[in-house]
């Protein structure tokens, strides 16, 4: 039987349409690639002209190198929370739930977190120590167990501190001069309808009875929003530290007046500003944000995050 021959006139047309079909596969992939570096490229223009990598992103033009360590923490139920404690060893939910935080497990949970009690609700928190439960007693955590239980107090706290309205009350400075009548103390007051307050009480000394007393002489409005809810706050006598978040940006601390870092007799002078790379975890449940020249370092309850602008990156 004889093999079948390929006559010399068909083998040409042949490598051909093969050639053609390995060219329209090449601009069809090209193609391909084309369409999705312009789809890369609309998203990073949709993206407020933020953009992300692994390692690096750039905000207005500076380039920053990007850092990212998980805690090796779990707690499913550090969500939606009204208050942390700023030593991390509680926090509260806005449903009024109080929950332990450790650096070990639990071992009822097996996580990093376990409820603190079932029948006590918080609804506010002052001084970063006392729990005034929906029942209106008065609460502190017992760290001197083992269990670490809620205990009562009869300790006198301010009754306009304990209004209906407040959620959070801070001290934020205070001075106990009571001799020469200088005796004040300020709170960092967070209400209900998400609003953030500077209370300013006065000291007055009775000498009569030996008491002494604060009286709350004005209150002021610490950030002014249009429309938008505080949620949480961290606010000190270090700017670098101070942070405010509400429901739609993360506000920071912006020095206004540089020649006071060169001058000793010309005090520095600070204003809460948005801030544009920190914009994006408003929805994290954020336990610290620390801002310096070229740095920033943002603590969730799982992970370490850090921006550092790179040497070349324009200012």
């Amino acid at each position: 039987m004889k093999k079948p021959v390929i006559k010399k006139e068909y083998i040409k047309p042949f490598i051909c349409g093969c050639i053609s079909t390995i060219v329209v596969l090449i601009i069809l992939f090209l193609l391909y690639k084309l369409a999705i570096r312009i789809e890369d490229r609309q998203r990073i223009k949709n993206n407020n002209n933020n953009e992300i990598n692994n390692n690096s992103v750039n905000i207005n033009g500076i380039d920053y190198e990007y850092n990212e360590l998980d805690s090796g923490k779990k707690c499913d139920e550090f969500n939606d929370i009204m208050y942390v404690h700023p030593m991390r060893n509680f926090f509260i939910k806005n449903n009024g739930d109080i929950y332990l935080l450790d650096t070990k497990k639990f071992s009822d949970t097996n996580q990093n977190c376990r409820l603190l009690s079932k029948d006590i609700k918080a609804k506010q928190v002052i001084d970063n120590y006392y729990i005034i439960g929906s029942d209106n007693k008065h609460y502190y955590i017992d760290y001197n167990n083992e269990s670490k239980t809620l205990k009562q107090t009869n300790e006198k706290i301010d009754k306009e501190l304990l209004n209906d309205d407040i959620k959070i009350a801070v001290t934020y400075e205070y001075n106990s001069d009571y001799e020469s009548k200088k005796a004040y103390r300020e709170y960092i007051v967070l209400k209900n309808d998400g609003k953030l307050y500077k209370y300013h009480y006065k000291g007055y000394y009775n000498e009569s009875n030996y008491d002494f007393a604060y009286k709350l002489e004005n209150q002021e409005l610490l950030l002014e929003t249009d429309g938008e809810y505080v949620k949480q706050f961290h606010i000190s006598d270090v700017p670098e530290e101070c942070f405010i978040i509400t429901d739609k940006n993360i506000y920071t601390q912006t020095l206004i007046n540089k020649e006071c870092k060169d001058f000793n007799d010309i005090k520095c002078e600070y204003k809460y500003e948005k801030d544009e790379l920190l914009n994006k975890y408003t929805n994290y449940n954020i336990l610290n944000i620390r801002k310096y020249p070229g740095e920033y370092n943002i603590e969730t309850y799982d992970k370490s995050i850090s921006y550092t602008k790179k040497t070349n990156s324009m200012s």
